[in-house]
């Protein structure tokens, strides 16, 4: 048959999770004969309402023939934070992941498959409230309430903010041989973060962690947007950072840390609030610390800074000698 197959043409749709392929019929066939016309217009037709749907992780063909969920449907599911979706989509705990995309007048739903169909909604939802316990205290019912309402004081959410003790590690910094100074001008910033910045100043001070600094050294400050919508206080520390002779102590390997946990069962994470605030800095290293602020103003650290270049190690040395009797329990 001439020509029969020159005016079939494939279109593939690149939708999120679920890539469909259809086969569409030209205008006009040359040498087609009526019958075969109508059959493959038929099938054609037969394509059109069951598209072919492959399957992300294997890429076979598969043929969707239960209808997706309404809109209506989707929009009453849970929500979740972009955080809690990712880590529950890491541990596996979601069944289907479900994309809606307006195109013109109407939705498309695209899914794709990550977990097995007979996963319970329910048994999802218990883990990851077990996960994120942030809520217990929240909840005197809750079987470990009591244990964290013993040691409030440890697992607050909003912990006094005042200069920590000498915990016998302090903060460092050790400058290469010619460094004199480490000075960039600070730039101007729009009013609203010159007043969060001096809002910011205005509470570490009261609270000992800061003091005013005459030092020639001096590093920028500015702000960043968090996904929560709060500001986040950078110190642009790039040429002390530079100038700054690196850490040799060693932080442990996520592999070391993954085979220590094998055959564990249960799993918690601490998130320390202001961590790096609770390390003091090496006395002769706080001129070192100076940063500017729109406002004119120069601040000079007491405790470790965020944005040092050692940092990560040496709050990493702490949290290794607090933990170290328990070394076969805790792993830091």
């Amino acid at each position: 048959m001439e020509g029969a197959g020159a005016g079939a043409r494939a279109t593939t749709s690149g939708r999120a999770g679920a890539p469909t392929c259809k086969v569409k019929k030209s205008d006009k066939l040359t040498s087609a004969p009526k019958a075969e016309a109508s059959s493959r217009d038929a099938d054609s037709a037969a394509e059109d309402k069951v598209p072919q749907v492959f399957d992300v992780f294997t890429g076979e063909p598969k043929v969707g023939e239960a209808p997706l969920p309404t809109v209506a449907e989707l929009l009453e599911l849970e929500e979740l934070s972009y955080v809690e979706f990712m880590d529950s989509l890491k541990a596996g705990e979601l069944a289907e992941v479900v994309l809606l995309r307006p195109e013109g007048s109407s939705l498309e739903l695209n899914s794709s498959s990550v977990m097995d169909p007979e996963v319970l909604e329910d048994e999802r939802t218990s883990k990851r409230q077990t996960r994120y316990g942030a809520a217990i205290l929240k909840n005197p019912s809750d079987p470990y309430y009591a244990l964290l309402k013993e040691f409030s004081d440890v697992v607050s959410d909003d912990p006094p903010s005042v200069l920590p003790p000498d915990r016998g590690v302090r903060h460092e910094i050790d400058l290469g041989s010619g460094t004199k100074y480490c000075t960039t001008r600070q730039w101007p910033l729009p009013k609203e973060q010159v007043d969060v910045i001096d809002a910011f100043f205005a509470a570490k001070h009261a609270a000992g962690m800061v003091r005013e600094s005459k030092s020639p050294h001096s590093s920028p400050t500015f702000c960043l947007r968090k996904p929560n919508g709060k500001w986040r206080m950078v110190h642009a520390f790039n040429k002390l950072n530079a100038a700054t002779i690196p850490a040799s102590t060693p932080i442990p390997r996520k592999d070391m840390l993954q085979n220590n946990m094998a055959g564990c069962t249960i799993f918690s994470a601490l998130d320390m609030v202001d961590g790096y605030y609770q390390l003091l800095m090496r006395e002769s290293n706080i001129p070192l610390t100076v940063v500017s602020t729109p406002s004119g103003m120069l601040w000079e650290w007491l405790v470790m800074p965020q944005g040092l270049s050692n940092a990560p190690t040496t709050f990493n040395r702490l949290v290794t000698q607090l933990f170290r009797p328990m070394r076969l329990f805790v792993q830091t």
